[in-house]
């Protein structure tokens, strides 16, 4: 019984447990009526908008953004959909798919009957489409969910993509009846068992509003996982499976798929086309390395160790969201010529090879190495006194030729086919021209990313599993220069970049913070960008004798060059980061065609920062945020694309964060106060209430996707980008006109400005052993 249900002439009748009388102290408020009231100016909070079922909602038009500072330049900003409502539930089906189904991800993904083997779903749904064990249909239930992104290249991954789901299932009450249920889902779906079976785990966001209307927000979420772990226990409440699950398409990055286990010699042959390119050394050439992938995969079936090989594929698609090989996705682009009723089809040369294919024309793909009768590296049998025909350029001796356009690539087992995949491109002319300053695109370093796809071909009877497609697809990705920039690099105009961004966070004691959980902001006053211990132009003079002289590369600062992009760009604020020798970047050989000039070396040297980025950056935030359905990505796994949206190339058609194509950007504003006023009581703000110096644009390198007994939250790690306007002292933070910013000095590319007299023909490309003698 509360006190206010006692009347007033009864209250002094109470006494305390030890029989004496209680005392009553006044708890009147001093604060005068009203100093209380709402003061942020804000409408009141609801979630009573319908939203559309299914599709993009409404939050995602215009009328959704988020009214900003236009200092900022930030306009495209987009809600998070579910702050519309006023509660919400995740929904979660796992089902097993046929084949055709997981080859072809829109077959699925259009209507919920698409899902014929339903293990599990939440709230009671998809009742007569759940298999059922010899004990009936069991419900289980999703707790403890972790989906892991790697949104950004990371030293560990690679520029590739990588994904990890781990979560709980529930089985109340009974014991096993989960494995079973899988399994009966396999089998009708045509799988040999659970094990080899792609299960389809779909999320639904189902919600209210504040008077109780059932809503739905965006697309539902469907990976395609296969299971790398489940163990159980069994208490008073049923059983708990702990499971561990990596999207299919991951497959190819198994090291029983993408390492090499016997040498590899790739050589670049005249086809009378694309003759000395990237994708001839790859794709299309006699001795390339889908040549040699499918000649390995022959070699098996010869020798009866299976009896269906493997295929792989190499794509150069010309955007992010293009799939050329798809088996028949329909809503995704699948080809990559200029004429579409003319596409240009590849007959894959290899031995025992009949398969039409095509690879796709982007930039990276038509690039060629530069290569002439004055280049080095590996020449098929070059020897001492070959002669050049003058006229032609080609190298004669006896009967035998030596075309200056072919060069033989030699890679070691062990080598991983990424690795590969990525040093050819590296030894090529497309990566040397993208470090050139003239070569920016808004600040942007046009690169490249790797990620894979599979298609299940069938069973192998002789092994009794499936063989696979794999598809490696080589797709242009755009870094910012700020990941290889060096101390003396002036600020970076950011306004086209925030034209982009279309998530912003607060935490500035306004009442705007409403997404922010928690936040820790790490700043790392020893962080460093590595270079190599010697010159890129100075190294490997041993193993490599052909340096042909060194073109004055950009970035060299002369003693009187000290304007704001020398010594005034040392005063910014936050800091910039140091370059300092770096052991890391003393790595092994990972092969190639043993001539690398300059241009290659400092090549090398930007993609070990592109991968290493973030890794160790001055300004770290740790944000955790209220669950945002933004950064759920389902694009780019298990054989779907989603289009890029015409709105930010940061944001996909389905509502969702786009990596594929680039990095992702976010922007961070605290102000956070100095004091408090001990006459009023308030807040006391530096500078006028100004934002703190660390607020500013952030990549986003990772992202946790967590539930929880019902909490929907994220974790963000992100690295502000250095050399933002605000950064430097006693300038406008919203001009940086009146600073200097030339491009061309602002690439780590460093010269040592020497000259070496340049080969003149094959002849030259040799070594001289201790004794003066030609060694080859």
């Amino acid at each position: 019984m509360a006190i206010r249900d006692i009347g007033l002439s009864d209250i002094a009748k109470l006494v305390k447990p030890d029989g004496s009388a209680l005392s009553f102290i006044s708890t009147a408020s001093g604060l005068a009526q009203g100093a209380a009231s709402r003061v942020t100016g804000l409408l009141s909070a609801k979630a009573s908008d319908v939203l559309q079922p299914g599709g993009i909602t409404s939050i995602l038009q215009k009328e959704g953004a988020i009214k900003t500072n236009p200092a900022t330049n930030l306009s495209n900003i987009i809600y998070n959909p579910l702050e519309n409502l006023a509660s919400m539930s995740p929904m979660w089906t796992l089902s097993a798919v046929t084949i055709e189904q997981f080859n072809n991800p829109l077959s699925y993904r259009n209507s919920p009957k698409d899902l014929q083997y339903v293990v599990f779903a939440s709230g009671g749904r998809f009742d007569k489409q759940r298999v059922s064990t010899a004990y009936g249909a069991p419900e289980y239930y999703v707790n403890n969910f972790v989906m892991q992104t790697a949104i950004a290249p990371t030293s560990k991954t690679g520029n590739t993509n990588a994904f990890k789901f781990t979560f709980d299932i529930i089985e109340p009450h009974s014991m096993g009846l989960l494995l079973q249920s899988m399994q009966v889902a396999a089998k009708n779906a045509g799988h040999p068992n659970y094990n080899q079976a792609p299960f389809i785990l779909r999320l639904d966001f189902m919600g209210s509003s504040d008077d109780g209307k059932i809503l739905s927000t965006i697309k539902p979420k469907f990976w395609a996982l296969r299971f790398i772990k489940i163990t159980f226990t069994v208490n008073e409440q049923g059983s708990v499976y702990k499971c561990e699950a990596v999207p299919m398409s991951s497959a190819g990055f198994d090291d029983a798929v993408n390492v090499a286990y016997t040498d590899v010699k790739l050589s670049l042959s005249d086809n009378g086309t694309n003759v000395g390119t990237v994708k001839d050394l790859l794709c299309t050439g006699e001795n390339s390395l889908m040549a040699y992938l499918e000649n390995q995969e022959a070699k098996a079936v010869t020798a009866e160790k299976i009896s269906i090989p493997d295929t792989y594929i190499i794509e150069f698609p010309t955007k992010s969201d293009e799939y050329i090989n798809s088996a028949g996705v329909i809503g995704v682009t699948k080809k990559a010529t200029a004429d579409p009723n003319k596409p240009v089809e590849t007959k894959l040369t290899g031995k025992n090879v009949s398969v039409i294919l095509e690879f796709g024309e982007n930039d990276i793909g038509k690039a060629e190495f530069g290569l002439g009768k004055t280049t080095g590296g590996n020449y098929p049998f070059s020897r001492i006194g070959d002669t050049v025909d003058e006229k032609t350029g080609v190298v004669k001796r006896d009967n035998m030729t030596i075309n200056p356009k072919t060069r033989t690539f030699q890679f070691t087992q062990q080598q991983k086919l990424t690795t590969i995949i990525n040093q050819i491109i590296l030894s090529s002319e497309y990566a040397k021209a993208a470090l050139d300053p003239k070569n920016l695109v808004n600040d942007f370093i046009k690169w490249w990313r790797l990620d894979t796809q599979i298609q299940i071909k069938g069973v192998d009877p002789l092994t009794g599993d499936y063989a696979y497609t794999y598809v490696f697809r080589v797709v242009p990705f755009l870094v910012h220069r700020s990941v290889f920039s060096p101390a003396t690099a002036g600020p970076m105009d950011y306004s086209e970049l925030a034209k982009q961004v279309v998530k912003e966070y607060n935490y500035i004691y306004t009442g705007k913070n409403v997404d922010v959980l928690k936040f820790d902001i790490e700043v790392n006053n020893l962080f460093f960008t590595g270079i190599n211990s010697s010159a890129e132009a100075n190294s490997g003079k041993v193993g490599n004798q052909d340096q042909k002289g060194v073109v004055e590369a950009p970035g060299k600062e002369t003693p009187n060059n000290k304007t704001a992009t020398g010594t005034k760009a040392l005063e910014v604020e936050n800091g910039r980061r140091r370059v300092k020798k770096d052991p890391a970047l003393l790595k092994k050989p990972t092969g190639g065609q043993r001539d690398q000039d300059t241009e290659q070396k400092v090549a090398e040297a930007f993609h070990q920062s592109f991968v290493s980025a973030g890794s160790g950056d001055l300004v770290k935030v740790n944000l955790e945020i209220v669950g945002d359905p933004y950064w759920m990505v389902d694009s780019g796994v298990s054989n779907y694309f989603a289009r890029t949206s015409l709105k930010s190339r940061f944001l996909t058609e389905d509502g969702t964060l786009n990596y594929e194509g680039g990095d992702v950007f976010i922007f961070l504003t605290f102000r956070t106060p100095a004091d408090i006023d001990e006459k009023t009581g308030l807040y006391q703000w530096p500078t006028k209430g100004k934002e703190s110096p660390f607020s500013g644009i952030f990549r986003v390198t990772q992202c946790e996707n967590i539930f929880n007994d019902g909490v929907f939250k994220q974790k963000l790690t992100c690295a502000r980008q250095p050399g933002q306007s605000q950064d430097f002292k006693n300038s406008n933070p919203n001009n940086i006109a009146n600073l200097a910013n030339d491009k061309s000095k602002q690439l780590a590319v460093q010269s040592n400005g020497q000259e070496e007299k340049p080969k003149t023909n094959p002849a030259e490309e040799y070594a001289v052993n201790d004794k003066g003698e030609g060694i080859y």
